[in-house]
Formats: C-alpha cells, sequence, structure tokens
C-alpha cells in the first residue's frame, strides 16, 4: 500500500505542477493573445463617430452665429437705405411741390407753357396737364 501512497503521491505533484504552469505562464500568453471582443471595437469606432458629429455640429453652431450677425448687420444696413430713399422721396415730393406751384406762379403770370416746361425743367406734357388741371 506504501507503492500505491506514492504513486499517488508523484501522480497528484504532476498534476499539480501542471496546473502551476498553466496558471503562472500560458496565462499571460492567453490574456495578452485575446482579441477585443467586436462589440469592444464597433464600441470604440462608435465613440469615435460620436465626436466627429459633436465637433460637425459645434461648428455648424458657430457658422448659424456667424451668419446670423451678418444678417442682422444686413439688415439694418437696408433699414438705413430705405430711410434715406424715403427721406429722398420726402425731400423730392417737396421740392416737385415747389415746381408745380412756380409753374402755376408763372402760367397765372401768362408764361406758356413750353417755357414754363423749359425753365423749371419739366416735360412739355407735364406742364400743359397741370395747367389743363388747375383750370377743371
Amino acid at each position: 500500500m506504501f507503492i500505491w501512497a506514492v504513486i499517488l503521491l508523484a501522480v497528484n505533484v504532476a498534476f499539480m505542477s501542471g496546473i502551476l504552469y498553466i496558471l503562472i505562464f500560458r496565462r499571460g500568453a492567453v490574456l495578452r493573445a485575446a482579441d477585443p471582443s467586436p462589440g469592444e471595437a464597433l464600441l470604440t469606432e462608435l465613440r469615435g463617430e460620436i465626436n466627429e458629429v459633436r465637433a460637425a455640429a459645434s461648428r455648424l453652431g458657430t457658422d448659424f452665429e456667424r451668419y446670423g450677425k451678418r444678417l442682422i448687420e444686413r439688415h439694418s444696413e437696408i433699414e438705413e437705405m430705405v430711410m434715406k430713399v424715403h427721406a429722398a422721396g420726402r425731400d423730392d415730393g417737396m421740392h416737385r411741390e415747389d415746381v408745380y406751384s412756380k409753374a402755376l406762379s408763372m402760367h397765372r403770370s401768362g408764361v406758356p407753357a413750353a417755357d414754363v416746361a423749359r425753365s423749371l425743367g419739366l416735360l412739355n406734357g407735364e406742364a400743359e396737364l397741370l395747367f389743363s388741371l388747375k383750370r377743371m
């Protein structure tokens, strides 16, 4: 029976040393050789794409702000131009009224329509229309 105990002890030592060899030397190789799972690779790729989308959204927001500022500036420029045009139109209208009143006073004093038109820079037809409307 002593021999069986020695054989059993030798077999146990062999198994234990095999297991110890696997745990110490082969385990690191197995861990190093293992590729990351496909899920982890996809997750990494997805994170990279999300970062690209965030950067593009940030650039787009910056562009919107810049275009908004330019639009506001142009809108104010257009409003200024419209106000200038309205002011010029009022002045021109007042000037026209003055010209027409001068034309009427010249016509009342006996100046012919062609001479009135020539001296005030009106068209002949415009002066004649003015005088015929005044007669009505």
